[in-house]
């Protein structure tokens, strides 16, 4: 049995598999530091007014990005 990697919600500082969250990459490339959220409004809230994405990239955020994890949450 193959052990499921485990990621920490920025948003609600839970665990969960790997492959149930969302993940935010720092640069395009997809490579070094991302941060990992749940696909639920409360929890993309919960980041953006604890900056806890901004935190986890060690980079400052645009309003575009958390606009973009709606959309997506919405299947759009």
């Amino acid at each position: 049995m193959k052990k499921i990697p485990q990621r920490k919600c920025v948003g609600c500082h839970q665990m969960f598999d790997k492959s149930v969250l969302l993940r935010v990459f720092k640069d395009k490339s997809g490579q070094g530091r991302s941060a990992y959220i749940c696909n639920s409004a409360s929890c993309i809230e919960q980041a953006r007014k604890t900056k806890g994405i901004e935190r986890s990239l060690k980079q400052a955020i645009s309003i575009d990005l958390y606009e973009n994890l709606f959309k997506n949450m919405l299947g759009g």
